[in-house]
């Protein structure tokens, strides 16, 4: 393949403003004489067309309407995401763009619209939008102008629609990979919770079931507070973000200030449960001691066994079990944060075998489980193969050897 000629976007496509309109003016509910506005929220892999507010059709011309090929592009976001562009590629009824939204239209005699939506995607442009880009306190800009100063390929317009037909291939080839992997991935999640299931999901008929109150102690954890952040006897503590399922994330962990009677009363042992209160409540995993001398907020509840009575591993798992079967939804409002209070944690009721058997069955289902962890890293590792697919495809494509200096 020869090398392409470059020129600036503005000579061969316009850029366009978009609407401006008060915030009085846009609403999520159509009203007569209003039209579909597409704002930043709008730009993704493709248009989303549900994130449209209305706006009053009399603010818009003719020349903001959108066009199939039409290009948006987020031009006031966070850093991330300025530049951040999609193709246009039907109109479903009449509409516009704004709030922080640029449209580029190709010249159909020069473009071939999704050529250079393509290149829009490209290292090669991320890295002249880099350049470009202007940087509020917390928000990134580029400026209409600057987007038309863009340098960008001009082979022939026939090369450029096999280009673009190749390409399309190849990453529709990527997505339908990636889709393959992704039903892989879910399998496996569904696979867990069966495996769950079928280890502990079992009527242990000559057991009766025991409140989880009456053999083990049941605790929230220390509030936080300002006066609790003085740094004056600071210790690690973990909070509901720490503790996955069967797992604990201490990649980030917090200080807190806990007196030498708190400490007492706060800091986990070696065998201790931590279950969520909140967010995803039940969630829960057995304590290690992975950090000497760590306590836990609030927001957490702990669970320490008796002795001989309770399996903590079993625990996790019939908790899992729980969560799983929407166990605790009842203790559950619709109106508010999903939240497991500890007197409903306490009156959990348990089937539970001897304790023997409770460590046997533990024992086997952290080992299948282990095993679909693998499974699954494996399968995350080729998704993330996958996902840097495109970007190799592209930087092929528009790479530096195939332009020529204008």
């Amino acid at each position: 393949m020869s090398a392409w000629p470059i020129t600036e976007l503005a000579s061969a496509a316009r850029t366009l403003r978009r609407v401006s309109f008060g915030a009085a003016d846009a609403t999520f509910d159509r009203r007569p004489g209003s039209i579909p506005c597409l704002t930043t929220a709008a730009v993704k892999s493709e248009p989303k067309w549900d994130t449209a507010r209305y706006i009053p059709a009399r603010l818009v011309n003719d020349e903001q309407l959108l066009r199939p090929g039409d290009i948006l592009v987020s031009t006031s976001n966070s850093a991330e995401i300025v530049g951040r562009s999609c193709i246009v590629s039907s109109v479903p009824e009449t509409a516009t763009f704004g709030a922080f939204v640029t449209v580029v239209r190709p010249d159909a005699n020069v473009f071939d619209a999704r050529f250079l939506a393509l290149w829009m995607r490209s290292h090669a442009y991320l890295k002249a939008i880099a350049r470009l880009k202007t940087r509020t306190t917390n928000i990134s800009n580029i400026r209409t102008s600057d987007l038309g100063r863009l340098m960008v390929p001009l082979p022939p317009l026939d090369e450029q629609r096999r280009i673009t037909a190749r390409l399309r291939e190849q990453l529709a080839q990527v997505d339908r990979i990636r889709e393959g992997v992704n039903q892989q991935v879910r399998g496996l999640k569904a696979l867990v919770a069966s495996t769950i299931r079928t280890a502990i999901g079992v009527e242990f008929e000559t057991v009766r079931a025991i409140e989880l109150g009456s053999i083990a102690e049941v605790q929230l954890g220390k509030m936080m507070s300002p006066a609790a952040r003085r740094g004056e006897r600071a210790l690690p503590y973990l909070r509901n973000a720490n503790v996955q399922w069967d797992r604990f994330d201490l990649s980030d962990v917090g200080l807190m200030d806990f007196t030498v009677a708190e400490e007492a009363k706060f800091v986990l042992r070696p065998d201790d449960v931590l279950v969520c209160e909140g967010g995803e409540p039940g969630r829960a995993a057995v304590w290690a001691g992975q950090i000497v001398r760590c306590g836990y907020q609030k927001a957490l509840h702990r669970i320490r066994p008796l002795p001989a009575r309770l399996d903590p591993q079993f625990l996790v798992y019939r908790l899992w079990l729980g969560a799983l079967d929407g166990e605790f939804a009842d203790s559950q409002a619709a109106t508010t944060i999903a939240h497991l209070p500890a007197v409903r944690l306490k009156d959990l009721k348990l089937a539970l075998p001897s304790f023997g058997e409770q460590r046997r069955i533990a024992a086997r289902l952290r080992e299948r489980l282990a095993e679909i962890d693998q499974a699954k890293a494996a399968l995350e590792a080729q998704r993330k193969a996958i996902d840097a697919l495109p970007a190799a495809l592209l930087r092929e494509v528009f790479g530096p050897a195939k332009l020529l200096d204008r």
